[in-house]
């Protein structure tokens, strides 16, 4: 329930969150008992700005708690805090991470995955080059992280699903607002695929202001960030910038010097971004040489023959994650993956019989 009094907190405490709720949960032990605390006990430990005080007086809404998990539980969203377990490590770098995220679906386990972003007014060109690139990051298992937007962001999600990857959308809004609303069947998709995800509670409206926050999630997910087209004045040029201030490796792609879209492009390759006309330059930035990489999934691939494609990625992320959790209970791998538990009993059964999971006498399960 600690992740559940967190996104309270999050949520009340709005843009200032990344800074004042790491320092509430050390001042009171808990996000639970931070969010439990009278004003008293905020003045007692000298954070009771004024502003915070009229935010602790009028927007603090005891039932928030309550109404987060029960539209989670309903939903089957899953609530990662900033100190639980299954926090990306990527993120966590982050100078000002989120203290929570909101995830719909299944956040990919690899470690190196490539942020696409790029203008929602795309040309042609632009859109081809956001679809080479995550066809080809895609087809080396390396997940697609972009802002669900239109044009370029759009394009590559699309790419990198079409390829059989793995794409992850970070929105600027909640979960009940999604937006662009022209986008609720991609977004299916992508939960199906990957994961929706946000730091915001799911009745935030995508308000312009959120926006900018939004881009650093799309960095600290990422390795590297990818800029196809951008307008001087534009969220793909702050999200570059975010890249650069988080020590992320920037590559963008040149275009016509006659295009607005490409003036962003090029603003950044003489400021110093990388070059990218070739999608295998990143590659080898994230993967290493050509020559040294393991085919994605291969032997995964032959092992899970006898399951369906939907179950063969299922069994996958489990194995995975159980690599990295030896004797966890059902009840923990439930908390993680937002599969319905007769589905989840069904395959770690399955994972069973063919030798790829083990359980334990004390009903414990460990991957072989």
């Amino acid at each position: 329930m600690e992740q559940i009094y967190c996104a309270a907190l999050t949520s009340l405490l709005n843009y200032d969150a990344p800074l004042w709720v790491p320092r509430f949960r050390e001042t009171f032990g808990s996000c639970r008992a931070a969010w439990e605390a009278r004003r008293k006990d905020l003045a007692g430990a000298g954070l009771l700005s004024r502003e915070l005080s009229q935010v602790w007086d009028s927007a603090r809404k005891e039932a928030l708690p309550e109404r987060i998990y029960d539209y989670c539980q309903k939903h089957q969203v899953r609530l990662l805090g900033r100190w639980s377990p299954g926090y990306p490590p990527l993120l966590a770098q982050l100078s000002a991470p989120p203290p929570v995220l909101y995830c719909k679906g299944e956040l990919p386990e690899e470690k190196s995955a490539l942020a696409i972003v790029g203008s929602r007014k795309a040309t042609d060109y632009g859109l081809g080059a956001a679809g080479k690139f995550a066809r080809a990051a895609a087809a080396e298992g390396v997940p697609v992280i972009s802002g669900g937007a239109y044009g370029i962001d759009a394009a590559a999600h699309r790419a990198a699903l079409d390829a059989g990857g793995k794409t992850v959308a970070v929105l600027g809004g909640g979960l009940e607002e999604l937006y662009p609303r022209r986008h609720l069947r991609l977004f299916d998709r992508i939960c199906q695929e990957g994961a929706l995800v946000t730091e915001y509670d799911p009745w935030t409206p995508p308000l312009p202001q959120n926006f900018p926050l939004r881009n650093r999630i799309i960095v600290g997910l990422s390795k590297a960030v990818l800029v196809v087209e951008a307008a001087i004045r534009s969220g793909a040029m702050s999200t570059a910038h975010a890249a650069v201030d988080e020590n992320r490796e920037l590559f963008a792609v040149p275009g016509p010097i006659s295009s607005e879209t490409s003036q962003g492009t090029h603003r950044l390759l003489k400021q110093g971004a990388r070059l990218a006309d070739d999608p295998e330059e990143i590659l080898e930035f994230l993967l290493g040489p050509r020559a040294e990489r393991i085919p994605p999934q291969a032997a995964e691939t032959d092992l899970f023959r006898d399951l369906s494609p939907s179950e063969q990625k299922k069994a996958r992320a489990l194995c995975t994650w159980l690599q990295k959790h030896q004797g966890a209970s059902l009840e923990e791998i439930a908390d993680h993956f937002p599969w319905p538990l007769p589905v989840l009993s069904t395959l770690l059964l399955e994972l069973e019989l063919m030798g790829r999971v083990q359980r334990n006498s004390r009903n414990r399960y460990n991957a072989v």
